[in-house]
């Protein structure tokens, strides 16, 4: 499912690329990777999926405070 996944994002499917991020944000199929996330995500919320904005929030504050001294 991941690859046609990717290949729908990368055609410009704004919910293949949030179900990308949440799929690498919560280890759905993937390794957890949050940076991967916070691109997929990214991509999503730059073509005004409502839920990605959120998502996109949600995952920059945990990776903020995994790099914190």
């Amino acid at each position: 499912a991941i690859p046609l996944l990717i290949k729908a994002a990368d055609a410009g499917s704004d919910d293949a690329a949030f179900l990308l991020g949440r799929c690498h944000e919560q280890g759905l199929g993937v390794r957890i990777d949050p940076l991967t996330a916070l691109r997929w995500y990214g991509q999503a919320a730059e073509h005004d999926h409502g839920d990605a904005a959120q998502a996109l929030g949600r995952v920059r504050e945990l990776v903020a405070k995994d790099w914190q001294p």
